[in-house]
């Protein structure tokens, strides 16, 4: 009797010591005997013995229509269901296995529960990152294209400046080309999508220039949309003209328009946006201030998170997220203070910079150099046309190919100073082209253009072939400032060839006419 006593109760042991549900049911549902567990999950520590299966388990008032016990009588195989505890909070397994007599009569059976939420977490992380490759790869497709059209745009306005002398007229010009860099800046951190982010060149930007800007972009939305609903909505800005900041105008200009809209939404029946600034320790602080409706702590707390929003079906919910990790990319901070009723106070902190005088370095940059004679190569018509006419309007000489073989052929026959390719190109690309030239004239200039990132894979290849690598969409000052870097090439190689031919001529005696 001690020895069966003993058995009994190290089965007990055993049997409250696994972590799964485990209880045993009669053929009316129900529970003859339960383990641990089964009290502390389900019967939140009260014990389960003489209840109803489909009343602890289910919380149901009748026995559950997807009860998988017949199906597993019926085929005499395991049938395991899955489902959601709305109460828990957490994803379950049921397996049910009948107990029968020899005649096959039930008599009941065991349920056996198993808390899977962390394997589906799993399998759904691993579902979502699969998704997020595959729109990794969609979107960096998407943003090539982009960046074509883009490039088109900026050319067309930055050409035009050139020529247009109404000071309003330059001033809409501005607006455009500010907010197709901004479009740039967008399709840029797209590309970044499910890559590692690389280090970037900031540089200085005067925040007062900035937030003027931003101000003037989001009118339509803190003026005109709000003179239509018969609210005034007023920003006020007090900052130095002698703050600057490091980081990259676009980035940070996306990230204050997304602050100011989200200022101008938490004001229904209007309001002041307070936007100053102060320096410490080589840290800015930008604090941006408005006299809306504030947020609760818990709407505090998720503010950042990717697609919470407090907008509905209007909102996307990637405002606050993709200002927080515009800040964090740029090595700064972003503190959010509010109280319902009382407002709400965007305090960013960035890293100081100091003054540079962009007057002196354009200066340093329009270097007059003798025309060049220049191959441009791009599978798109209207990117060649820009490109051509910016070219031509610095004074060069242009040969424009959509035909890649073609323009090889070209090449072989002809001789040109530099040659200007874009990457990602039908049958043959940018970077067989480099390698073509270089094959036939090792001395000649290549610049790459391209829509695409380039991967840390190709980084030989552009260390082998080309000269520069230029982004699309490029500014006119960013092909100028290149294509005078190459010029420099150029004379240099001229001027090798010159010195040799008058060492050659001096070591034999010939002297040219004077």
């Amino acid at each position: 009797m001690d020895r069966l006593r003993k058995i009994k109760d190290k089965y007990e042991f055993i049997f409250n010591k696994i972590h799964d549900v485990i209880v045993l049911c009669n053929a009316n549902f129900g529970i003859v005997e339960s383990n641990r567990p089964a009290e502390v999950v389900f019967g939140y520590g009260m014990p389960v013995n003489g209840k109803k299966c489909y009343k602890v388990f289910r919380r149901r008032g009748s026995p559950c229509v997807d009860c998988p016990l017949q199906a597993t009588y019926d085929t005499g195989k395991v049938v395991p269901i899955h489902f959601y505890d709305d109460k828990l909070e957490e994803y379950f397994e049921e397996r049910t296995y009948p107990i029968t007599e020899e005649d096959r009569t039930l008599v009941g059976y065991i349920i056996v529960f198993r808390n899977i939420t962390t394997n589906i977490e799993i399998g759904n992380k691993s579902a979502l990152t699969k998704k997020l490759i595959a729109l990794g790869q969609i979107s960096s497709g998407v943003a090539h294209d982009f960046n074509n059209v883009l490039t088109g745009v900026l050319g067309r306005i930055q050409l035009l400046k050139r020529t247009v002398t109404d000071q309003e007229v330059l001033r809409h010009l501005d607006m455009i080309e500010k907010s197709a860099l901004d479009g740039a800046s967008k399709v840029a951190r797209i590309q970044e999508f499910a890559r590692m982010p690389k280090s970037r060149d900031f540089q200085s930007v005067n925040l007062k220039n900035l937030v003027t800007d931003v101000i003037e972009m989001t009118r339509p939305k803190w003026k005109e949309q709000s003179d239509h609903k018969g609210i005034v909505i007023e920003p006020i800005v007090e900052i130095k003209e002698d703050i600057y900041v490091l980081g990259d105008s676009s980035d940070l200009r996306n990230a204050f328009t997304n602050i100011i809209f989200n200022a101008v939404d938490a004001m229904p029946e209007g309001g002041i946006i307070e936007i100053w600034a102060e320096v410490m320790n080589n840290i800015t602080r930008v604090y941006f201030r408005d006299t809306g409706i504030g947020m609760s702590d818990e709407v505090k707390e998720k503010i950042f998170d990717p697609f919470f929003t407090t907008k509905g079906v209007k909102g996307t919910g990637l405002g606050m997220s993709e200002v927080y990790g515009i800040i964090r990319s740029h090595n700064g901070k972003i503190e959010v203070q509010s109280k319902v009723g009382r407002g709400t106070t965007i305090i960013i902190s960035l890293p100081s910079a100091r003054r540079i005088d962009r007057e002196i370095v354009a200066k340093k940059e329009e270097i007059k150099f003798f025309p060049l004679n220049i191959m441009a190569i791009d599978d798109e018509e209207y990117i060649l046309e820009v490109i051509r006419d910016i070219l031509i309007d610095m004074g060069h000489q242009v040969a424009t190919f959509s035909n890649v073989k073609e323009a090889l052929e070209v090449f072989r026959s002809k001789s040109y100073d530099i040659v200007l390719t874009d990457l990602g190109m039908p049958e043959i690309s940018g970077f067989e082209v480099a390698k073509t030239v270089k094959s036939i004239d090792r001395e000649t200039p290549v610049i790459l253009l391209t829509g695409w990132n380039i991967e840390e894979r190709d980084d030989r290849k552009v260390a082998s072939y080309v000269d520069y690598v230029l982004r699309k969409p490029f500014s006119m000052d960013n092909l100028c400032s290149i294509i005078n870097e190459s010029a420099k090439k150029v004379m240099r190689r001229i001027r090798e060839k010159g010195e040799k031919k008058a060492n050659n001529n001096s070591d034999t005696g010939n002297f040219p006419p004077v």
